[in-house]
């Protein structure tokens, strides 16, 4: 191999890192005891999910009014905690609604009614989310809002139990996810990137695991976080951001407006080399390839 080929390949092992296509996870149900076969999933690539967001702008100028770029805006969404009767019909509107790929998904659903009272869809479950967004408006056009950025904020995902006899479910915080940033990939495709954490409050730590990543041999979402010095896995969701239309009506009484809307998406994980695993791959490559040079 020459030095042109062996620079070029080590160039393209550094760009296939940073740019790696997501890892594949699956889902460990054993704990709480729940699927409808071996209570361990196949490898998935994503989660596809739907969601209802309501997000308050700060407004700098109260007086017109008007939306400026650089007003502070929190986004919040998800499972409402407040009854029962919330708590079911904000699922409705906010969950995950398929793996990819789908089959041997050990009996996940994306439908609460559809498993009311019928014995043989024990052991279904299902997955949801609520969240807190904190950031600023990045675009305006025509008086509607047409770019947002993301600095911070939470995610919790929760693992969704339906009752049996009943339409009922319970939510449990198994995980969350720690928004970093966020950026557009065009027009109208939105993406927010972080990484998957825990606060010590969750339970079932154990379900989520990432293929071809360890940590003493456990490759749990919760073990890699938790490990020493941490594994690192990254998400990003990737969905669908239109233009939105305004609403000025509480600007008389807290200099607030608000924009609302509905969305659908998807949810990868990756598990990202620290830099400086990556650069001393790249020297070291780089230097190989020159040594073979002076060597011809």
């Amino acid at each position: 191999m020459n030095f042109l080929h062996k620079t070029f390949w080590a160039g393209s092992v550094l760009a296939i890192s940073m740019s790696a296509n997501a890892d594949q996870f699956y889902v460990d149900l054993t704990g709480p005891g729940l699927g409808t076969n071996d209570s361990i999933t196949g490898l998935k690539d994503q989660l596809s999910f739907n969601y209802d967001s309501r997000t308050v702008i700060t407004l700098t100028d109260t007086i017109t009014p008007a939306v400026n770029v650089g007003d502070a805006i929190v986004t919040t969404g998800g499972l409402v905690f407040t009854n029962q009767t919330t708590l079911n019909d904000s699922y409705d509107d906010n969950h995950f609604s398929a793996f990819l790929p789908s089959s041997d998904s050990e009996g996940f659903l994306n439908d609460r009614t559809s498993v009311f009272a019928d014995s043989a869809n024990l052991g279904t479950w299902g997955l949801s989310f609520s969240f807190n967004l904190i950031g600023e408006i990045a675009a305006t056009s025509g008086g509607l809002v047409s770019e947002v950025s993301y600095s911070s904020g939470l995610i919790e995902i929760f693992l969704i139990e339906f009752a049996t006899g009943s339409d009922d479910i319970t939510a449990t915080n198994i995980f969350d996810l720690t928004v970093t940033g966020s950026s557009f990939d065009n027009a109208s495709n939105f993406i927010v990137n972080g990484l998957v954490s825990f606060s010590g409050d969750e339970s079932h730590t154990d379900m989520f695991h990432l293929d071809n990543a360890f940590c003493a041999g456990d490759d749990s979402f919760h073990a890699l976080a938790t490990c020493v010095p941490p594994v690192e896995v990254t998400f990003k969701l990737d969905q669908n951001l239109d233009e939105v239309q305004v609403d000025f009506s509480n600007v008389g009484v807290d200099g607030t407006a608000l924009i609302a809307g509905d969305h659908n998406g998807s949810l990868q994980f990756n598990n990202v080399p620290e830099p400086s695993i990556l650069a001393l791959l790249g020297s070291t490559l780089f230097a190989f390839g020159a040594v073979r040079r002076r060597k011809v």
